[in-house]
């Protein structure tokens, strides 16, 4: 408890000196036992505010959460102090009264793990979010159904809405499922998850009622009711001829989020704008890659039609090109360059004088013009240099290929690994298809398929069944938009979610905050935007003729943009950081045994660095907050799986971080 007394000892000594002290500059700890504070300093990123190796009541009444094992612990009533916690979570120890709890003005999440908790029915009325009680088998059935909340719902056709029966959690240690009595009304929009959890996206299919009921055990707890009335669609006249056919891509530069491509010219999207910021475009792409520092840096590859290629608005080479396809770019005479940033800028990388294709979709495969499969790698080395290696896998012609596994000309399917060289072993010899499946067990990964048929697991090496792919959703596609812009306005960020569907007959609905709209002749949905000046947000779509449209979510003004003359705009350049200096050329040196090949980004790294570390938690939570802080990637918040971002998921995620599991 060192920690703890430092403030009182140097109190003591300024004292001696005769130098004055006043109160207010000496921090105190939190007044609890001993046993509590050695916890809370132990995760002290989460409470110390200001890092001053105290934590003060004052910090412990503003932080939103505690993590807490329990053992050799006897009072909890401190908890009453934190009046802004929103998340508490307990592990082991003696204590069976936790009524304090229902003293916490604003706490909506409770995770018990193997806590001899014996009543919870003072949280009744608190409208809790989510209460996980895991070995906790002395609370009944009986007493989790007593404060259990649900609701009847109105949907429009086309449109959805969530069964929430709150507090989500009490049941994990059941067998829960739920269903819909007439699936010809309304049905889950997820079949393969959605008979399991208490928060279900339901979606209407025609007008009518039906009957949702929860089940524990198989055994029906409750029910609640489903009504589909009939939806208004707003049905306005397409092009004469067709705009042409539009392609959709990410963006980091030319649109805050996506870009639209289509007869040549690229249509930046950001705002309420989608301006047409290059022309005689032949193709876009978009990286990011860690620098010679290990910070990712983010751009758009944009090629033109005569071979220029543009890095976020700049030329960055003389070069003329032919083609743009996984972060490289090819010669006329098969040269292939990567990009890369070093110092601050991005720089062409050379990997080999003879392209032929790629394999699959990859950024560290090509096949050279001979059929041999090549592994290349970029990485820097303890100079700060760029140092390529290519290496010949002696995989020939591949049939097929995905991820580090290929099948080559003669049926040998071989696993590949990168790390922390290049290697490779025979996988089966009668290989004709090697893809990622589902299967009939429940589990999914890698497998393989025989010349006779036979499909045949890649990690096991047996049998196994896929899943047969039929269509049960009622629509085309459904999806998504996040806008935290909206959370200062509406106070709650569930109700920055922005929903759609494009139903079968190419009608697209869009939902937000109560208000409905649906349009017909739909291609794609492409993205939603904020824009600061107006102060509302606005949803991008294609409509099957090939023209643009914006939709304000606030006003429901919907906008042909191709009913109004556009003008190629200059796109804004990035400033490059400042450097010390200018990279100079050099020799190619042995790469150091690290491994620089970037992985789709793991459950909690929101903040796109391809780790999940205590940042990651940070940043989402301040995201929660509305503090100005930008996320690269939301989605991996998304603890619970039920497309709604808040305290639920960041106690999940902290639990995660802490305890090496969300369990």
């Amino acid at each position: 408890m060192k920690k703890r007394i430092f403030p009182c000892i140097a109190a003591f000594i300024l004292t001696m000196n005769c130098i004055p002290v006043h109160a207010e500059e000496v921090p105190v700890p939190f007044d609890v036992e001993d046993a509590v504070y050695a916890q809370l300093m132990k995760y002290d990123y989460f409470y110390d505010e200001n890092e001053d190796e105290v934590i003060t009541e004052e910090e412990m009444r503003n932080c939103t959460q505690v993590f807490m094992n329990l053992d050799g612990i006897t009072d909890i009533s401190w908890l009453a102090k934190l009046e802004n916690a929103t998340y508490v979570s307990f592990e082991g120890g003696t204590l069976t009264d936790f009524s304090v709890l229902k003293d916490m003005p604003k706490l909506r999440v409770i995770d018990f793990e193997q806590v001899p908790v014996s009543d919870i029915s003072y949280l009744k009325d608190k409208k809790m979010e989510a209460i996980r009680l895991h070995g906790t088998d002395q609370i009944s059935l009986e007493q989790r159904l007593e404060i259990l909340e649900w609701n009847d719902i109105t949907i429009g056709q086309g449109f959805s809405d969530f069964i929430r029966i709150m507090p989500v959690g009490m049941f994990d240690d059941y067998t829960l499922s739920m269903r819909i009595l007439d699936e010809s009304v309304a049905e889950f929009t997820n079949r393969q998850y959605g008979y399991a959890g208490q928060s279900q996206h339901v979606y209407g299919i025609k007008p009518g009622s039906t009957t949702y009921e929860m089940l524990v055990d198989d055994k029906v707890v409750l029910s609640g009711k489903i009504t589909v009335t009939e939806s208004e669609v707003y049905d306005p006249p397409l092009h004469e001829e067709s705009l042409g056919d539009p392609m959709i891509f990410d963006s980091f530069y030319h649109g805050t989020y996506n870009v639209v491509l289509r007869n040549g010219t690229l249509y930046g999207i950001k705002g309420a704008s989608a301006d047409a910021v290059q022309e005689n475009v032949k193709d876009f792409d978009r990286i990011y890659m860690k620098d010679e520092k290990g910070t990712y840096q983010y751009a758009d590859l944009v090629l033109l039609e005569d071979g220029t290629l543009l890095v976020n608005g700049e030329t960055i080479t003389d070069q003329k090109f032919v083609e743009l396809e996984n972060g490289c770019v090819i010669t006329e005479d098969n040269v292939i360059y990567t990009i890369y940033p070093l110092g601050g800028v991005f720089k062409t990388v050379k990997l080999g004088e003879d392209f032929k294709e790629f394999p699959y979709t990859s950024n560290y495969y090509y096949t050279s013009q001979s059929g041999e499969v090549i592994f290349y790698k970029v990485s820097y080395n303890t100079k700060d240099e760029m140092v390529v290696t290519t290496t010949k896998t002696g995989i020939k012609n591949p049939i097929a290929a995905i991820d580090n596994l290929f099948i080559d000309e003669k049926n040998v399917l071989w696993t590949c690994k990168t790390y922390p060289g290049f290697s490779k072993s025979q996988a089966a010899k009668d290989a004709v298809d090697v893809s990622y499946i589902q299967m009939t067990n429940g589990g999914a990964g890698y497998a393989y398929t025989t010349k006779d048929g036979t499909i045949v697991s890649v990690a096991s090496g047996t049998p196994v069944t896929p899943v047969e792919e039929q269509k049960w959703q009622s629509y085309l596609e459904n999806g998504s938009f996040y806008l935290h812009d909206y959370m200062e306005k509406l106070q709650n960020e569930n109700d920055c979610l922005v929903r759609y569907f494009i139903l079968d007959d190419r009608t697209l609905t869009i939902s937000f905050v109560g208000k409905n709209f649906a349009i017909t002749n739909v291609e794609a949905a492409i993205c939603a935007d904020y824009d600061a000046e107006t102060q509302q947000g606005y949803v991008y779509f294609l409509r099957t003729d090939g023209s643009l449209w914006r939709y304000a979510l606030d006003t429901q003004e919907c906008v042909d943009l191709d009913a109004e003359e556009t003008q190629p705009t200059e796109p804004q350049p990035t400033e490059p950081e400042p450097t010390e200096s200018e990279p100079t050329e050099s020799e190619p040196t042995e790469p150091q045994p690290t491994e620089t090949q970037p992985t789709e980004p793991e459950m909690g790294d929101v903040n796109g660095d391809k780790s999940f570390t205590v940042t990651d938690v940070i940043a989402f939570q301040r995201w929660l907050l509305n503090d100005g802080t930008k996320l690269a990637n939301t989605a991996a918040a998304d603890f619970n799986e039920d497309s709604l971002l808040n305290a639920f998921d960041l106690g999940l995620m902290k639990r995660m971080l802490i305890f090496g599991s969300k369990q």
